[in-house]
Order: structure tokens, then sequence, then C-alpha cells
């Protein structure tokens, strides 16, 4: 029997709280493997034990297997709706996959409470055509509440409830801990957009080339050799350049999209599993719901425009493993993800407001070790104090990746890096302290926020209680947002 985590506990109580407040539409935010799918599976159970019908809804067969086995682990009656499998339309909660049962909504009986997981899909055709069909309370599950362009659910909920951070969970020992390293040399200026995405056209031509792809296959050699590994990549013949290459370097590698067949995927994710495969090259496959705890490494080798996308995949290694509690994931970040959305581990300050959530971009820089200065990501020496970056410090070992944040260490550099953006662009001052209050994960960091920003300490006493406070009010997060938001340039 499954015993709830005293989050998820909270979790569950706040989303009854909105529905008891008179919300019909409520969005549940919890970061990837924090356990959504648990906590309602008992709200589920609880709801059937009620006479009430329940639909949960996904949008992957891997999503409806996995939960399908934590239905049946809770002792959960449940039926399937999906291709090729027999359907029992009586039973009262129902795991339905939406491409299958958009096509079969005049055979389901309405339900009381529909579950929409992955629901920053949900303003997609096919799933408004199915949230409009029934008059029932909506659930919708993510980690990333916002669609493509950083545009909102506004639109499709009137409530939003908001679980721990990544930080959090981090420090309570329910996911490990990460390093992130990210590359100095790839070259994305020529890269296309269209429909607020790369094309898949710019990216190939950039990113599949033999330099770029041995750069990756080094980067795992000098920084992950060994671990269990998944790579994002742009499209099948980036996929298989990858594996190939990795194979050629005597590291056990192999390739997977939407097309393989079905048995054999299952057979080479089970090698992977086993650890026969160390790393898996894929497209546009396990970025939701995908769980091996011993995997601790990810390549991003596909860049996006999507926050939600970046998040997914970057999240991927981070799922706790009990036969190593110390576990610390490695992040390669090829594709400068880093540099359009921040660290993974920012505290984002999620709503429901119409105003899109945007974060501008901005040129690649680095830090001065020396001076903390700001500076271009490729320089060799720094043009403010002469600090002249040695071979390691370019390098790296293989001249293109640099550790640029580890959830565990002191926040002192990147406090300094943004108080020399602040000096350098002539912002107010108070902007790098804010700014940096979006990395403060107790009250120990913003004291030490306080103390490099040359404030009192009460200043970090009072802004680490307006941060548990926002953390602890899903409901008027827009009351305290005024005290957390960066000032202003």
């Amino acid at each position: 029997m499954f015993e709830l985590r005293p989050y998820q506990k909270d979790f569950i109580a706040d989303i009854r709280n909105a529905f008891r407040e008179g919300h019909k539409r409520v969005c549940g935010v919890m970061p990837c493997g924090a356990g959504k799918t648990l906590a309602t599976a008992d709200m589920t159970k609880k709801s059937a034990a009620k006479g009430k019908r329940v639909v949960f809804m996904v949008h992957r067969k891997e999503l409806i297997e996995q939960t399908s086995k934590t239905f049946t682990a809770m002792d959960i009656e449940h039926g399937i709706i999906s291709s090729q499998v027999q359907p029992d339309y009586d039973l009262p909660v129902q795991i339905a996959s939406v491409q299958t049962l958009i096509n079969r909504l005049d055979k389901i009986a309405s339900p009381d409470f529909l579950i929409v997981d992955e629901c920053h899909h949900i303003e997609a055709e096919t799933y408004k055509t199915i949230v409009k069909q029934w008059d029932c309370h909506l659930l919708g599950l993510t980690a990333t509440p916002i669609r493509m362009g950083g545009k909102t659910l506004h639109d499709s909920f009137d409530a939003l409830v908001i679980g721990p951070s990544i930080n959090e969970l981090i420090e309570q020992g329910y996911l490990a801990d990460c390093e992130y390293f990210a590359s100095t040399a790839t070259n994305l200026d020529d890269l296309k957009i269209r429909a607020g995405e790369y094309t898949n056209e710019s990216m190939s031509r950039t990113l599949d080339r033999m330099e770029v792809i041995g750069d990756v296959v080094q980067s795992y050699i000098n920084h992950a050799l060994g671990r269990k590994t998944i790579c994002y990549c742009i499209n099948v013949e980036h996929s298989v350049h990858l594996a190939d290459t990795f194979n050629d370097r005597g590291v056990r590698a192999a390739h997977l999209d939407g097309n393989t067949y079905s048995t054999e995927r299952a057979d080479i994710i089970e090698q992977f599993r086993r650890g026969e495969i160390d790393v898996l090259c894929n497209v546009e496959l396990f970025g939701e719901g995908f769980d091996v705890p011993d995997m601790d490494c990810v390549i991003l080798a596909r860049p996006t425009k999507s926050l939600t996308l970046f998040i997914q995949q970057a999240m991927r290694p981070l799922r706790p493993d009990p036969s190593n509690p110390d576990k610390k994931a490695i992040i390669l970040d090829h594709v400068k993800n880093f540099e359009r959305f921040g660290a993974l581990t920012k505290n984002r300050q999620w709503s429901l407001d119409e105003n899109p959530i945007t974060e501008p971009e901005e040129a690649p820089t680095k830090l001065c070790p020396n001076c903390f200065e700001e500076i271009p990501l490729g320089a060799r020496e720094c043009p403010e104090c002469g600090y002249k970056f040695d071979f390691e410090d370019i390098k790296q070992g293989d001249g293109k990746m640099i550790k640029i944040y580890a959830s565990d260490e002191k926040l002192t550099p990147l406090i300094k890096y943004f108080r020399s953006v602040e000096r350098r662009r002539g912002y107010k001052k108070g902007w790098a302290a804010f700014k940096s209050l979006e990395y403060a994960r107790n009250i120990d960091d913003c004291y030490e926020i306080a103390a490099v920003c040359e404030y009192k300490k009460g200043w970090g006493f009072h802004k680490w209680r307006d941060i548990e406070k926002y953390r602890s009010n899903p409901h008027n997060r827009q009351l305290i947002l005024p005290t957390l938001v960066e000032p202003g340039a």
C-alpha cells in the first residue's frame, strides 16, 4: 500500500479546498517526479468509493500503462479506453487515451470528475472537444502550467493550486540534486522559428554535423561516462547519427523514435533499465512520465523555445534512486536552453493571469571567477580585471562545457553575477537582489543575498517570510507577488 508524502496530502487538501470554494476547473502544479499521479489516484479512489464516476485522461500509451499499474497497486478497479484494449464502460473509473476517447464519447457515461494529465496540452482541439462534452469537475495536472510562447492556461482553468518547488523537494530528499553543464561553443544564431518553435530544418542544418555530434559524445565521456543517460535529439537522422557515434567511441547506445516497433522499443527500454545500454538517443520520447530511478544524466541536444519541454526533459534524471541515496544528476546542455530559461531549479512564479509568462533572451555571458564581472561567454581574458582563463577554464576537457549551476552550492557567485548585470545595464538598485530571490531555497540563502547586496539582515528575514507566504497561499498569490518580483529597470 502506498503512503502519501506530507506535501502530497497538502496538495490534495488544497485541490479539495479549491473545489469547495466553488471553482469547477482547477489546475494542480507539482514538479516532475513529485507524484502527481499517486496523489490523484488517492482522490480517484475516494471519489469512486462515494459512487462517483472518474475519467483519468492521458495522451501517451506509456502513461496509460504507468497509471494503470498505480491504480492496480492501490486496488482501484478500472477500465482502459485505448485502441486494441477490450473496454468495460460500466466500471466507474476509466483511464483513457485522448486519441481513443475522442472517438468514443457517445459510449461513455458522463463522469463526475475528469482528470487531465499533462494538462499543458489542454488547449489542443481534441482536448477542448472532450472537456466541452461533459459538465463535471475538472482537474488538470502539470509541472508547467503554460503553453507555447509562455501563454498561460487562463482560458481553461479558474483556479491554480501549486505544490512544492523543485528546490524544496531536493532539500527534503524527494528529488535528487543536480549539476548543470552548458556548452560555450554551439552557435544557434541561424536557427529559424516557425509557430513559436525552432524549425526542424534549421536545427538539423546547425546541429547534425559531425563536429557538433562529436562534441556531444566527448562531453559525455568527460563528464558522465558510465552514467545511464537519455539524449534528446532533433530528428531520426540526428538520433541515429548520435547513437552510431557513441557506439563507435565505445559507449553502448541505442536509438528510438515514435516509429520504432513496439516490441523493439520495449526490448530496448528493458535493456536500458538493466544497464546493458548506457545512452538512449530518442526523438520526442521520454519527455513525460518516463521513470527509471537509476537514470542519472540527460543530454540536451535539441534546442527548444518551450519552457515546458525544457523542464520535462531536463528533470528526467532527478528521480530519487533508493539504491543510491547520494545520487547527483548531471545535465549536459549543448543547445543553450539555460540561456533561454535560466536554471532548472529556479523558483518560477506560475500564474493563470492572462498576460503571458515571458523571460527575456540575452546574449550569452559567463562570470569572471576573479572579479565576478559579466563577460562574453567565449572570452579568454576578462576585459575588466585581466583574469586569463587557462586551458581548463575554457576547455573543460573537450573545449565546450562549463559547469554553471549546482543547486547545493552557495549563491554568492550567482548574486554577484546579477549585480554585475545590474550595474552594466543601468538597472535600478535592487534588481539583482530581487532577481537572486528566484533562486532562494531557504532563509540562509536570503541572508546571503542580503549580505552580498549590502542590505541589513532583517531584509533577508522579511523576504524569506514573504516567500513562505507565497508558497503556502495558492489561492491569493497575487497579493504577495508584488513583494517578490523584480522592481524593474
